[in-house]
């Protein structure tokens, strides 16, 4: 979701709500990243939600269970987008938009954001002196537009909200990143794709088997053997007030490695390498106080950073993206490297005229 200067936003966020709310305070929750399936798992009060990224297709899947009837509501949840790096000072020729357009259409709610003509490419190519590159390496940002698209047979368009009551839901978001003038157009093919038959239980299965062949090429699964037998495996969950209490090293190397898998899984198939500063998984900064130039709002006495936002912005520093792309030679996984590879190799030629025209 590359912005006009180069910065990958976020595509963009849904707000599901659950009536009556099994969340409230006091009553049973239970949150797991479950691994082996490439899936969050929620257990609220009896009511169990499962969320997946398809492994096979462009599409999330929200999938309600209730043991009562319970009313769903899903919509989109949009916020003012910010002008990427703070320190950038090349708007041109017009400053970016700052909302994303919310349609609705078709029984879906639908949204996106579009850079439109604009692009800091051409301000970079003259800075080092190969504008005449600019017809051999095309531009990586000008008419790119990335939203999503939600959807469900459980659910009707209501009100500006998804909305039905029952037992069992799947909830679908459809993602599309792609350089088009014609927004139209853009609309078009996400609808097309959200069109396509879908047969859920037979996607879930090709998903599961896509991650169990993944798992299947390396793991580590460690404990220290000289702590007592229910010490084993034992890890304390993170918390903004405290860090984790370790017992067993062993155990945290485990899942640390494992983890780390996942999130290049999750993030390495695509045109774009895997960014060194979170990737795709950035959350809002936590700052002890207002920093200097960036993007920042106050929550209860916090100063909290932006949804886009990240620190060091839109750079990616090869001393840092070596750090994620060289263990997965040692894990077999060839292809989560080939955007790797290919962002280098690609660069070649515009590098070249660079170095000859300096």
């Amino acid at each position: 979701a590359l912005t006009y200067n180069g910065d990958i936003f976020k595509t963009g966020r849904v707000r599901v709500s659950l009536t009556p709310n099994p969340f409230t305070r006091g009553k049973p929750f239970r949150q797991t990243l479950d691994l082996p399936t490439g899936s969050i798992l929620i257990e609220a009060d009896d009511v169990s939600l499962r969320i997946w990224a398809d492994a096979t297709r462009p599409v999330y899947h929200v999938q309600v269970d209730s043991p009562e009837e319970i009313t769903v509501q899903a919509t989109s949840d949009l916020w003012e987008r910010i002008d990427g790096c703070p320190h950038n000072k090349t708007k041109e020729p017009i400053d970016p938009p700052t909302q994303d357009v919310r349609l609705e259409r078709n029984g879906g709610i639908l949204w996106y954001f579009a850079v439109g003509d604009r692009s800091v490419y051409p301000t970079e190519l003259a800075f080092y002196d190969v504008e005449h590159m600019a017809s051999e390496y095309p531009d990586p940002y000008r008419f790119n537009t990335f939203g999503n698209l939600i959807e469900s047979p459980d659910l009707q368009l209501r009100d500006g909200a998804l909305r039905g009551t029952g037992k069992t839901f799947d909830l679908r978001i459809h993602a599309l990143c792609a350089q088009e003038p014609e927004i139209e157009k853009w609309i078009e093919r996400l609808e097309g794709q959200a069109g396509r038959p879908m047969d859920v239980a037979a996607d879930w299965q090709a998903h599961c088997s896509w991650w169990s062949a993944f798992w299947n090429r390396s793991w580590i699964t460690v404990a220290d053997s000289s702590l007592p037998t229910e010490q084993q495996g034992q890890l304390s969950h993170a918390g903004y007030a405290r860090q984790r209490e370790v017992i067993d090293g062993g155990a945290l190397v485990a899942q640390s490695y494992n983890v780390f898998r996942y999130i290049m899984a999750c993030q390495s198939r695509g045109r774009i390498q895997a960014k060194f500063n979170g990737g795709l998984f950035t959350l809002p900064l936590r700052y002890g106080g207002k920093p200097k130039n960036r993007v920042v709002r106050e929550e209860n006495g916090v100063w909290m950073g932006h949804e886009d936002d990240r620190a060091w912005a839109r750079r990616f520093t090869f001393q840092n993206q070596r750090l994620l792309y060289w263990p997965l030679l040692m894990s077999g996984d060839g292809d989560l490297m080939k955007p790797f590879f290919d962002y280098y190799w690609n660069l070649l030629p515009v590098r070249g005229a660079i170095t000859k025209a300096w």
